[in-house]
């Protein structure tokens, strides 16, 4: 069974265990059946959306999705204690795609451009958005900080002494930092797992 397939299969299924039959007269049930069909055909045909040339906003709880996401390279905004009006005139203001676990968020008609994500595992979440929008490279991964979402740039290794642990200051060279929280980023063991999860997840949604 292929990816595709393994995925389709699990959101028949998440759909299946749903309890259709308080949706039978309600108004919603029309949207609620579009919702399904929209993923469904997000599994099987292919999107032509770039995630680099978009720009999101994450609800409360995808902080962890958010954070991955911006390992990409990807410019995804996030406030953990964001209310849900806040997040739609946030998103519809600057012309956010907002990335949600909510349901009644998506069902709601003021709702802006959005992506409603199902599981609640990592590995499947980020499948879930890599269906819609592609990222196709890691080039631009490690760009950004995973606290605030903001680019880093370059430093000079000399401007951080005593800034860094002293094995990290004699085994590494290239250094970022972050300008607004100031958090300071550099290769090693950390960043050599996060790719690998990455090009792992990646790599099985294409295969």
């Amino acid at each position: 069974m292929s990816c595709k397939e393994r995925q389709l299969r699990y959101y028949t299924e998440q759909s299946s265990r749903t309890k259709i039959k308080s949706l039978i007269f309600s108004t919603d049930a029309l949207q609620y059946v579009c919702t399904i069909f929209h993923h469904i055909i997000g599994i099987i045909l292919p999107m032509k959306r770039k995630a680099l040339e978009n720009s999101f906003i994450a609800d409360a709880m995808l902080g962890t999705l958010t954070r991955w996401l911006r390992l990409a390279g990807v410019d995804v905004e996030y406030d953990k204690q964001i209310d849900d009006d806040t997040l739609i005139k946030r998103a519809m203001y600057s012309s956010l795609v907002i990335l949600t676990r909510d349901r009644s968020i998506a069902k709601r008609k003021d709702v802006p451009d959005h992506l409603l994500i199902w599981s609640n595992h990592l590995p499947e979440q980020v499948l879930e958005f890599i269906q819609v929008f592609e990222i196709d490279t890691l080039e631009s991964a490690f760009t950004r900080c995973i606290r605030c979402n903001t680019l880093l740039e370059e430093v000079e290794k000399d401007s951080l002494e005593g800034q860094i642990p002293p094995y990290v200051w004699k085994t590494q060279n290239e250094f970022r930092r972050c300008n607004n929280c100031k958090r300071i980023y550099w290769a090693g063991t950390h960043r050599e797992n996060a790719e690998s999860f990455l090009r792992k997840v990646i790599g099985n949604f294409k295969e």
